[in-house]
């Protein structure tokens, strides 16, 4: 193969490489920014950015009696969570008595788990619809060492 062949072939494999990473690091930070969208926005009573989050069919869960064989689960849905955030109901928080992080565990394709540390613990299960990432579910719990 000629040394004009080998650099072209090179060039396209450098194209190609990069092509992939630059659309996993558009993907990292839209899960990253769908989360805040999730997290912030419940502190600061945004329902746009709530909104945004948010697939139409989330379901939001919280075990209630843990000790208990079969658990009752809290549920709740997008609906119950846009009223909830616009009532204000992460803004009766003071902000000095939590930080907000947020960790992802892990991506394939479409698919993605995030986890957010705060007030709460929030497991979050997001997925990539038309090219735009929402979370289809979460299950939470209080942070019982938040800092």
């Amino acid at each position: 193969m000629s040394e004009k062949k080998i650099i072209m072939v090179l060039m396209f494999c450098i194209f190609i490489v990069l092509n992939c990473l630059s659309q996993n690091t558009s993907d990292i930070d839209a899960i990253q920014k769908t989360a805040l969208d999730y997290i912030e926005g419940w502190y600061d009573g945004d329902v746009v950015r709530m909104e945004r989050a948010l697939h139409p069919n989330l379901i939001k869960r919280m075990i209630t009696n843990p000790n208990s064989e079969y658990s009752l689960l809290n549920e709740l849905n997008k609906e119950k969570m846009i009223n909830y955030t616009n009532a204000g109901g992460g803004k009766r928080i003071p902000k000095n008595s939590y930080k907000i992080e947020v960790k992802i565990l892990d991506i394939n394709n479409n698919i993605a788990s995030v986890m957010t540390k705060s007030q709460y613990i929030d497991y979050l299960h997001l997925a990539k619809f038309n090219n735009k990432w929402v979370i289809i579910n979460v299950l939470w719990d209080i942070n019982k060492n938040k800092e």
